[in-house]
């Protein structure tokens, strides 16, 4: 059994040598376009290979599948091969040759033409056998032999004494490009090739924050951060769909075109659709409502994607534990992405009262009950907006102090402070007069208690009574008189103190008088008396007649003037003193007889 599979294998690799032995080769050369010459295109938007050879049976092929069409004319040894106007390899192949290359990769233009003469190539590159590795990058590519089909090997790969020739060799590997090489093996030389063959597909990461499914044309293909990368995991060159999907985030949906070769990294930041709420409350612990439903109570922190909130607009209201403080309501609108914190500063909507009184002791009831703490001067709170006060003082004369009744309404958050005051069963009295400066007394009439000491011009609070008033003023009579009291209203007492005797003021007046007259008519007199004597005096120095004359007139005339004002001093004096004494007396009686009759007429 094992002598038959030793011959086996002998015998292939035998046959493999000597068809490799008898494969020709071509030989391919680019000629110019003949003159003279005019072909009709059959494929206008075509471009066109012109090939002469005599070889039969010659076929073409395009790694691009370019070729629209490919005719021979027998008769004129040509080959016409009409290809589209993209970057292409083209191949020739027949029976026993090894398959060669129309030249390098070439683009033509529609209506273009390139002529090519394909003969048998005539011997071989050299006597011998020779050697050579074979590699690729990357490496694992499959190498066939054009013209042996038995022949599978994958690079790196030495050929190891092969007959000194030009090999056609066709390299392939999963996710790059076939690539068609002519190698050479040159007699008794050991030598390296390396190929880079070119990836036929495109690698693709995806990124995204927070974590994403990604879905390419509708299909999921997993979980961010996910990679398309290598020959077996990328993607073949072209377009595709893409989506990035997490929910309660919007959607990212794209198109993106790959070329063979690309490596695109896609990151992507997802818009969230939710906000995050954070709210609070002074005092805490209040119920928040949004659109009438419980959220819970404050504080509360809804923040991340599991708790947060939908965005959209919110009928928000805020209730206090305690029904004393504001109730707040808002319209608030949530935007995706937004972080939503507040807090709410409940008003303190309490009614708090006190009372201030003067008079003390007192009795407080409030809505009928009583309260101690407002009788101290304490401040209580009040569970309702209306409430009755009454305040009743319960110390001495208790009778003469009415109740104090009040109807209070108090606003949300007030603090007030009520101030009593006991204004019944008083009367204002006004004690009234022509004279300023009266010294006043007003004492009660039983127990003789001064209830007042002043002056005139004075109001003074009285309970109901009868009392005594007493009037002084210097050179007045005292006044002692009774009022009676009986009337919560304003009342008015006047008074005017009687004159005292006149005589030393009306004798000191006419001294004065008198003094002043004779002394104004003395002095006149004096100076008379002193004007003659200096005219008599001139009189006796005269030196001419004319001036004598005149100075003894002179000095006659002041002296009649003398002797008639000695005696108007005395006539005068008399006259003056009396007139201006009793002119004062008279308006001073005539003032007193209207005040008597208008205080009688009152009395």
């Amino acid at each position: 059994m094992k002598r038959t599979k030793y011959f086996l294998t002998a015998f292939v690799l035998l046959f493999t040598a000597l068809l490799s032995a008898q494969l020709k080769e071509f030989e391919v050369k680019e000629s110019t376009a003949p003159a003279g010459i005019a072909l009709v295109m059959d494929h206008p938007d075509c471009a066109q290979l012109v090939i002469h050879s005599q070889i039969v049976g010659l076929r073409f092929e395009s790694n691009m599948a370019g070729i629209r069409e490919q005719r021979h004319l027998p008769r004129e040894d040509k080959y016409l091969v009409f290809i589209t106007p993209v970057r292409q390899i083209i191949t020739v192949k027949a029976n026993g040759f090894i398959e060669n290359q129309l030249g390098a990769a070439f683009e033509l233009n529609a209506k273009e033409r390139k002529y090519f003469v394909i003969n048998e190539r005539i011997g071989v590159v050299g006597s011998g056998k020779g050697s050579i590795t074979l590699d690729s990058v990357p490496s694992g590519a499959l190498i066939q032999i054009d013209g042996l089909p038995s022949f599978r090997e994958r690079t790196p790969y030495r050929f190891r004494d092969y007959l000194a020739m030009n090999y056609a060799l066709t390299l392939s590997l999963e996710g790059y490009d076939e690539v068609h090489y002519q190698l050479q093996i040159l007699p008794d030389q050991e030598g390296n090739e390396t190929l880079n063959l070119k990836a036929n597909f495109a690698e693709l990461v995806f990124t995204s924050t927070p974590k994403a499914r990604v879905f390419i044309n509708g299909k999921d293909k997993g979980e961010t951060p996910l990679s398309f990368e290598g020959a077996q995991n990328g993607l073949k060159a072209g377009e595709y769909n893409i989506s990035i999907e997490r929910a309660r985030y919007k959607r990212i949906e794209e198109k993106i075109s790959l070329l063979a070769g690309d490596k695109e990294v896609k990151r992507y930041n997802l818009e969230p659709l939710f906000a995050e709420v954070v709210i609070n409350s002074n005092p805490q612990g209040s119920a928040v409502y949004l659109n009438n439903s419980l959220l819970g109570r404050t504080p509360i922190e809804l923040i991340g994607e599991d708790k947060a909130l939908e965005s959209g607009e919110y009928d928000l209201r805020v209730e206090p534990e305690n029904s004393g403080f504001s109730i707040l309501e808002r319209r608030i609108k949530l935007e995706p992405g937004d972080v939503f914190s507040q807090t709410f500063e409940h008003s303190d909507q309490r009614r708090w009262l006190k009372i201030s009184v003067k008079e003390q002791p007192v009795e407080a009831f409030l809505n009928g009950e009583r309260n101690r703490l407002l009788e101290q001067g304490r401040e209580i709170l009040m569970t309702d907006e209306r409430a009755s006060l009454k305040v009743v003082f319960t110390g001495k004369d208790r009778d003469k102090y009415p109740p104090y009744n009040k109807e209070l309404r108090l606003l949300g958050g007030e603090h007030h402070e009520e101030a009593v005051v006991f204004n019944a069963f008083r009367a204002h009295l006004d004690l009234r007069s022509d004279f300023h400066d009266v010294k006043l007394q007003v004492r009660e009439k039983e127990s003789g208690k001064r209830v007042f000491k002043g002056k005139s011009d004075s109001t003074i609070d009285l309970f109901p009574g009868t009392y005594t008033v007493s009037a002084k003023k210097s050179n007045f009579h005292n006044l002692n008189t009774e009022i009676v009291v009986n009337s919560e209203a304003t009342q008015l007492f006047e008074f005017n103190p009687k004159f005292k005797s006149e005589k030393p003021k009306k004798a000191m007046t006419e001294l004065l008088a008198s003094s002043g007259t004779f002394a104004a008519l003395s002095g006149a007199t004096i100076f008379s008396w002193y004007l003659a004597e200096q005219n008599y005096t001139d009189y006796q120095a005269a030196v001419s007649v004319s001036e004598v004359e005149r100075l003894r007139n002179a000095t006659q005339k002041w002296d009649k003037a003398a002797q008639y004002l000695s005696v108007a001093e005395v006539a005068a004096t008399a006259w003056l003193t009396r007139g201006v004494v009793n002119f004062i007396q008279i308006k001073k009686l005539e003032k007193e007889v209207k005040r008597i009759q208008r205080f009688d007429s009152r009395s």
